[in-house]
């Protein structure tokens, strides 16, 4: 950044001098990250009994749903996807060669006939399991061996959630920083980023070396979205009778809280937007290509001692919220063996 220039020249004599300057080895290191569970949610199990059946004979597909995160599933703090239930659904099946006569969900729910391939269950509970079966029936007339479809039958699940991180950010004081550097116990600092449960997780990455001078006037942040799941990211639109699904977070379900006085320099050289007490990100939201989201950089101002009064060092923190809903799935192999 132009505006550490000055923290720059503090430094230039010692290199050109020959000394030492404690800490230059990790310039080019990273910050450190501590990532929680990316699958929360997840099929523990999945099997059809019996998986070769002949034709007529009634089978059942039996899944296990598990919770292994420490939240109960959708979470109560949810604002945007808040009355999401959970879906799991069976798909896939070769439907007409095979019919689904039934689907037993948690707490008794049963149906029967059309729509009879979707469960919705209302929470999972930390370490629950849930168990969810439908029993399907091949078609009385078929006289060959028949594996429909040949990759197996699907099962999705599909569920809301919600993933905080923290990122730190250390600003020191200008007189502080020389007086360290001078004495030689200047080290260079990275931030500390947590990113909580969940497979979709944002990081949000200080782009300048710390301690960041006071007197620098400015930094800049980058927001970038990750997928570590097992599955992806769907974000559904209904436009008429057409349902479209997107990789996409938007932008009313991401939250950016910055530290006090910490504020976007320029609309032109921020891709934060302000919405109520914290920030969003600016046009539909957050699209991830391959798992991961392009960088969105921020420049933001260093408050001045006017502002915050640092004697020495200060740590200050900031947040990212973001809600989904998230997918992944499981198959099955079914083979019909007609008698001899």
């Amino acid at each position: 950044m132009k505006k550490a220039i000055p923290l720059l020249l503090l430094i230039l004599p010692l290199l050109t001098s020959g000394c030492s300057i404690p800490g230059l080895d990790s310039f080019f290191g990273g910050p450190q990250v501590k990532e929680y569970e990316h699958d929360v949610l997840i099929i523990k199990d999945l099997q059809a009994i019996p998986s070769e059946v002949a034709p007529g004979q009634q089978f059942r597909i039996i899944s296990y749903i598990q919770n292994i995160g420490k939240d109960t599933i959708p979470q109560s703090e949810l604002e945007y996807l808040k009355g999401k239930e959970i879906t799991i659904e069976l798909y896939d099946y070769c439907e007409g060669l095979f019919n689904v006569v039934r689907v037993n969900c948690p707490g008794g729910e049963h149906k029967e006939g059309e729509g009879a391939s979707f469960c919705k269950i209302n929470k999972i509970l930390p370490g629950q399991v849930v168990e969810v079966d439908w029993v399907l029936k091949p078609n009385d007339d078929i006289k060959l061996e028949t594996r429909c479809p040949t990759d197996g039958m699907k099962v999705l699940v599909r569920y809301p959630y919600r993933t905080t991180s923290l990122t730190t950010i250390t600003i020191m004081d200008e007189n502080e920083m020389q007086r360290q550097i001078e004495d030689g116990t200047f080290r260079w600092k990275e931030s500390y980023i947590v990113a909580g449960r969940g497979p979709i997780k944002p990081f949000l990455y200080v782009e300048d070396q710390q301690p960041i001078s006071q007197s620098s006037g400015s930094t800049v942040l980058a927001l970038q979205v990750e997928n570590k799941g097992t599955g992806f990211l769907v974000y559904e639109t209904v436009a008429g009778e057409d349902t479209k699904y997107e990789n996409l977070i938007p932008s009313e379900r991401i939250s950016i809280q910055l530290p006090e006085h910490l504020d976007p320099e320029n609309e032109e050289s921020c891709n934060f937007v302000k919405t109520g007490d914290g920030y969003s990100v600016k046009d539909d939201g957050i699209k991830l290509i391959y798992d991961k989201s392009p960088k969105l950089l921020c420049e933001v101002n260093i408050p001045d001692k006017s502002q915050q009064n640092i004697a020495k060092e200060a740590t200050l923190h900031a947040t990212v919220d973001i809600e989904y809903e998230y997918e992944f799935r499981d198959k099955v192999n079914i083979v019909v063996q007609p008698k001899i």
